[in-house]
Parts: C-alpha cells; sequence; structure tokens
C-alpha cells in the first residue's frame, strides 16, 4: 500500500459480513499524526568578495549564486530527497552529506552525479568510457539530477581530450543513448571542432558551416535554458541560441561518449543568479516515487546586493587650469575623465556602466588595483579578442591579417560596442594594394558570422572598406553603395558616424556619403575588417564632446550575461563652460552648433599655427540661430592665410597681399563686431558659396557668407 502521508490520519474498525454485506457499528476513532522527517535551513555561504563567510537568515551578500545548507531530521529513503523552494518554485535539490543528516544546495556549479554504467567510470561528476569500442549506441548515460527552471549545464575540456567524440546537454526525457537522441546537444569532435544537434538535426552558423569553431583545452562548455530560450555558450561567449522553443518541465541531463577513452570532467549544473532584492526560500522532504511530502520548512530570508560604484572625481586636461574636479564644478575641457571605485573587485562578466542622464554612454575601465576605474568616453581604443576563424592578430587597438586565403577575408569583433551617439575610427597602416581593410557596424552580435568574403559583405549593416585598388567601398546590408571614385592611403582615417541616428562615412573627417537607410537605435556592435594581408591601426570610438552647460552623470555595476545591475550611484554634475575654446585653438576650420552662442575669440592667449583659417556655424536644430563672433584684427592677420588660399584653390582670386579669414553658415543670425572694417564693393564666390568682403586696411580680410543676416553696423 501507499505509505501514509505527512500529518493527520483517523482509524476506524468494524466487523463486516462479505456475504450478507451486514456490517457492526464503527469502532471510536484512533488518530494518528506522521510527521517522519522534517528538513531545515540552518545557513547560507557567500563566497564572493572580500567580505565572504556565513550568512543567516535575513543577512544581506553580494553574493548572487549563495550556497543553502541545512539538515533533515534523519536519514532518508533512496527515493526521497531534500526539495529547495524559492517562494511557491521548486528550484533543485540539495545533495546529501555522507553523514546523511546534513545537506547542502549550490546555486553555481554544483556537481551532478551518475549511477552505475557497464562501459563507463564514473568518478563523482566525471565520465570515462573504458569499453564498448567507439559506438554511440553503448555510450549514452544521464544524470541523477535535472535542470529545473532556468539553469545550465556545463563541463570543462580536459588537457588530454581533443580528439575523441562526445556530447553533453539537455533532453526532454532519459532515453538518449546518442547524439542524435539528445534534443539540446554540444558536440566535441575529434578534430578539435564544435558541433551543435538537436534531436538530430546539425545545427549551422551564419555562414552554413558545419562547426562553431574550435576548442581547446580548459574551455568550459555550457547549454542553458532560460525561459523557453535555450542557448550554447564557450565560456562566456555565446555561440548559438536555438529556435527551438524548450518546455518548462524538468530537463535531464543527458551525455554520449562516442570513443573509447573519451572523457567528460566536471559536468555541473548552476542556476540563474539571484536578482537584486529580497529572496524566501523554503526546503522539504519529498518522496520521488510516491510523490509525498514532508512538511515545508521555516523560510531563509536572504537579501542580494550586487556591488555599488561610485564616481569620486573628474579630470580636467585641457588649458592652463588642468586638474581635478569635483562634483558641481564648472571646466572648459569638453572631454573629461571621470574616476572612481568599486565596493570590491568585479567578476568576469560584471562592468561598470557610465549613464549620463537616462542614457547609457559606455563602460569604464578596471584598474589593476580591480576597484579603481576611469572613463573617457569620448575617445576609446578598442580591444579585440574574438576572430571566428583565428586568422586576426590582436596587439591592444592594432588588428593585423598575415596568414589564411589571401583572396579570404576576417573579420575581429570588438569587444566594445557603439552606443548611442559617435563614430569609430581607425587609421590604415599596411599596403593599400594588398588586401582590403575597414570597418563594420552591426545591429546583431557577429559572433557567428563567417569569415568568408562571400559572406561578409551581403551580412554586415554597414561597411566601410578601403578596397585593395585604393579605392573606397560602401556595403550596407549586402547593397554595394555608389559613391564614386574616392581614393585612399595609407595613414588615411576611415570612419563610420552615427548622430542622432544616422550613418555617415568619413575620410579623414570629411564626409564621403550619408547613409539613407532608416534611423539606427541601440548598441550597435563593431568589427575590424581585413582581406588579403593588411592591418588597422589606432581602432577607436569617439564620442560627441560634451555640448556648453551643465552634464549628470552616474554609474553601476551590470552583470552583461544575467543584465542584473546594482545600485545607481549618486549623480556627479558638471558644467561645461563657455569659456573652452579659450586656450586650446589650433585648427584650421572652428566648428560651431548650436544656438546663441557667443564666441569671443579676444580671449585667447595662445596662437599656435596653425591658427583658425575659417570659422563654420552648424544650425543644428533648423531654424534662425542667433550666434555671436568677437574677432579683433590679430586673429585675422595671424590666420595663415598664404598657405590658406593655395590649399583651398583661392590663390591668385586675391592680389592685394590681404590675408583673409572667412565666416560660413547656413540661413540664420550672426554678428560680428569690430571697427575698422570696410565693406568692399564686390564679392567673392568659392565652392558654391558667395561672401561679401569687408577689409581692414591693407592687412586683413573679413569674408562672411551671404546665407547670413548681419545684424545692424555691427562691422
Amino acid at each position: 500500500k501507499t505509505p501514509l502521508s505527512q500529518g493527520s490520519h483517523s482509524f476506524t474498525a468494524k466487523v463486516e459480513n462479505t456475504a450478507t454485506d451486514q456490517a457492526g457499528e464503527l469502532s471510536p476513532a484512533f488518530e494518528l499524526t506522521v510527521n517522519r522527517l522534517t528538513t531545515v535551513i540552518t545557513e547560507a555561504e557567500d563566497d564572493v568578495g572580500s567580505d565572504s563567510g556565513i550568512l543567516s537568515s535575513g543577512d544581506t551578500t553580494n553574493d548572487d549564486l549563495p550556497t543553502l545548507k541545512g539538515t533533515v531530521s534523519e536519514s532518508l529513503a533512496a527515493t526521497e530527497v531534500v526539495a529547495i523552494y524559492e517562494g511557491d518554485s521548486r528550484i533543485g535539490e540539495a545533495v546529501i552529506a555522507d553523514d546523511g543528516i546534513s545537506w547542502s544546495f549550490d546555486y553555481d556549479n554544483a556537481p551532478v552525479s551518475f549511477a552505475e554504467h557497464a562501459n563507463i567510470e564514473i568518478d563523482g561528476n566525471n565520465v570515462k568510457k573504458l569499453t564498448g569500442g567507439n559506438s554511440w549506441t553503448n555510450g549514452g548515460h544521464v544524470a541523477e539530477q535535472k535542470l529545473i527552471g532556468d539553469g545550465r549545464v556545463s563541463t570543462t575540456v580536459a588537457a588530454d581530450e581533443l580528439t575523441t567524440y562526445r556530447i553533453f546537454g539537455l533532453n526532454k526525457d532519459n532515453n538518449g543513448q546518442t547524439n542524435t537522441e539528445i534534443d539540446y546537444g554540444l558536440q566535441l569532435n575529434n578534430d578539435g571542432n564544435i558541433r551543435i544537434y538537436e534531436s538530430g538535426d546539425l545545427i549551422r552558423p551564419v555562414s552554413g558551416a558545419d562547426n562553431f569553431g574550435t576548442y581547446v583545452a580548459s574551455e568550459v562548455y555550457s547549454v542553458q535554458r532560460i525561459g523557453s530560450v535555450v542557448t550554447y555558450w564557450r565560456d562566456d561567449e555565446l555561440l548559438h541560441t536555438s529556435s527551438v522553443a524548450a518546455p518548462s518541465d524538468d530537463l535531464f541531463v543527458d551525455m554520449s561518449l562516442y570513443s573509447q577513452g573519451a572523457t567528460l570532467e566536471n559536468i555541473v549544473i548552476s542556476q540563474v543568479p539571484l536578482s537584486q532584492g529580497s529572496h524566501s526560500f523554503t526546503a522539504q522532504v519529498e518522496n520521488t516515487a510516491t510523490d509525498q511530502a514532508g512538511e515545508r520548512s521555516l523560510a531563509f530570508e536572504l537579501t542580494i546586493n550586487m556591488p555599488t560604484a561610485t564616481i569620486t572625481e573628474a579630470e580636467d586636461d585641457i588649458g592652463s587650469d588642468t586638474g581635478i574636479l569635483a562634483s558641481g564644478d564648472t571646466t572648459n575641457d569638453d572631454a573629461p575623465t571621470l574616476k572612481g571605485t568599486v565596493s570590491e573587485s568585479l567578476r568576469a562578466t560584471e562592468v561598470v556602466a557610465i549613464y549620463e542622464g537616462d542614457s547609457r554612454i559606455g563602460e569604464a575601465v578596471i584598474a589593476d588595483d580591480g576597484t579603481s576605474w576611469s572613463f573617457n568616453g569620448w575617445r576609446i581604443p578598442l580591444s579585440f579578442s574574438l576572430s571566428p576563424d583565428d586568422h586576426m592578430k590582436f596587439d591592444g587597438n592594432v588588428v593585423s591579417r598575415t596568414e589564411g586565403d589571401s583572396a579570404q577575408g576576417d573579420i575581429a569583433i570588438a569587444d566594445q560596442r557603439l552606443s548611442g551617439d559617435g563614430k569609430i575610427s581607425t587609421e590604415v597602416s599596411g599596403n593599400v594594394y594588398s588586401g582590403n581593410q575597414g570597418l563594420a557596424l552591426h545591429t546583431e552580435d557577429l559572433s557567428e558570422l563567417s569569415n568568408a568574403e562571400d559572406i561578409i559583405r551581403p551580412s554586415v549593416d554597414y561597411l566601410l572598406v578601403g578596397a585593395g585598388f585604393g579605392q573606397i567601398e560602401i556595403y550596407e546590408g549586402g547593397d554595394f553603395v555608389q559613391i564614386g571614385f574616392i581614393f585612399y592611403q595609407s595613414g588615411d582615417v576611415l570612419s563610420i558616424e552615427r548622430i542622432d541616428g544616422r550613418i555617415t562615412y568619413l575620410q579623414n573627417g570629411d564626409i564621403i556619403h550619408e547613409s539613407e537607410t532608416d534611423l539606427v537605435t541601440g548598441d550597435l556592435f563593431v568589427a575590424a575588417y581585413i582581406s588579403g594581408y593588411s592591418s588597422l591601426s589606432d581602432i577607436l570610438i569617439e564620442k560627441t564632446p560634451l555640448s556648453q552647460g551643465s552634464h549628470s552623470f552616474t554609474a553601476k555595476v551590470e552583470n552583461t550575461v544575467t543584465d542584473q545591475a546594482g545600485e545607481l550611484s549618486p549623480a556627479f554634475d558638471v558644467t561645461i563652460g563657455s569659456d573652452m575654446l579659450s586656450d586650446h585653438i589650433s585648427f584650421n576650420t572652428l566648428s560651431i552648433r548650436g544656438d546663441d552662442r557667443t564666441i569671443d575669440l579676444t580671449q585667447i592667449t595662445e596662437l599656435d599655427q596653425p591658427q583658425i583659417n575659417a570659422i563654420n556655424f552648424d544650425d543644428t536644430e533648423g531654424g534662425a540661430a542667433s550666434n555671436t563672433v568677437i574677432l579683433n584684427i590679430d586673429d585675422v592677420l595671424q590666420a595663415a592665410a598664404d598657405q590658406f588660399n593655395t590649399d583651398s584653390g583661392w590663390e591668385g582670386l586675391f592680389s592685394d597681399g590681404r590675408n583673409q579669414i572667412r565666416v560660413d553658415g547656413a540661413a540664420g543670425n550672426i554678428e560680428v563686431e569690430g571697427s575698422g572694417w570696410l565693406a568692399a564693393a564686390d564679392s567673392i564666390t568659392f565652392d558654391g558659396n558667395t561672401y561679401l568682403i569687408y577689409n581692414h586696411g591693407d592687412d586683413g580680410q573679413l569674408l562672411i557668407d551671404t546665407d547670413l543676416e548681419r545684424l545692424g553696423a555691427v562691422i
């Protein structure tokens, strides 16, 4: 008979005649309460950071994968387990210690176990096929644990295990014996390649290849379920996302060993890390054969709090008043470096994310001490750690290709992404005739993209290429964009820029094409592209410098794998002052964006060649602007006009020996304050713009775009 369930039971008895169905009186009730097994959660263990140790119920911890521990009232039967619950959700089963009374439940990397097998040696959570020859049919086995809810199963590649066939993964039942019977399987081949099989179907990457790259010793491979989505991982790198929805039921941890001598080591189950906030755990003894359960334990409460980030200061390195800025200070540095600390060292999957207002503008660089960080999000050297075909070589933000098929191409995927407005840039450093080199932006993960050149160009959303015959090419979603004949050379800077969702392509800072695609929002994946044998150097993300006015920054720790985040730091406020141009003018064209600006160039005290030859007002709002520029005669006289005229093709237009400075802009208002300027009777047209001429004696000449409306007699 089915054993009595936990709780109260009431028994009675009476005499019955089985022939006549007559019966005597029912006896008085005999009451029994069955409470054979109880369990309790006694503590939790925190093994993260400097404050690791034992936690009691009600404590706060930064360990989002704590180990729960407890005891049972007596040893369990073979069919009994300690089930762990968070709220009403059953999240797993505890591991019973050798004493039969103590137990533990590890959220992270809990070892699985296996029953005996005729051909397989079982050593804890390690398996090795000793007999049976090379065959899938006699090497299948299922773990005694299941994946309950969200989580992943993982294995580590052994040092001497690179030439055998073996597969592991998740299965809806425990009948999988071969590599074609596991529902979600990751297979390690004897040729060093990685394959994925789902219910017998070979899954291919976007490239159409039959594998997802190669594996090496000590790498950790995982099959993960989050909700109904199954994904495959190499360490923290996503290999593939399944298109086959997973059920919500428990999944078996399944594996099969084809080769005699094949091994799978350190097979573990990890739950999804706990989210920020409060969590309540309970435990109970359950009989897996009868579905009976003991009383639920008292709740064990934990609060998860990830590491916190703080912005401590900013650094100004522009002009004569450089130094450290506190929150609330004003600076002329429109690209300051933010600095701060984290409460403890971060995990490999955690970053310090920087925000301006509600916009995520980038990630900080962690110092060697593990707790200090800095962020200069306006000029970020990129780093690279992935090239699907391993032909690309990385040295900081320099990428080169020196091997592989010279007729094919490779991509190197940057560790950083382009968030918000900004541009990616690179300097062409190789031989422009030895191959193609360029930059790519893509709206989706590039890690599954093949490096075959006939796959890259049709697949990437935005690709700027310096072609092997010295000409620039642009591809958008595989379409070749006609831009005419634009040539480049070694040393040129090629860039792809996004401003307000619009994509533009630049060469040495000059726009060569404006994309006609729809507005692009969200983070963009970045890659360097090379075919043949060449290199790209100084690969950067350059963000738009801060505008004049107030800016408020915050920081928080984020987990890039689980999307969990710590608390947002207090705001750090910086004001970019109106005098930010006063000490560091050393360029030919001064571009002013915005309205109601006053640019007082008389405040410039240190004039280093080359000086300002032109001032360009860019009316970013599309309406009438109202801006003021204040010049003195020295600004015009020191404008290096002779070389400027030659470079601009104006040589010979002016034979009076005067130096020129010009003011350009769209329709709008501008005041130019000064004295001693006389309007010339004629005007000059160049590059489609007509300029009115104002002379200052025999020395200086001011050219003002006729599109600009001059207010009053201010010249």
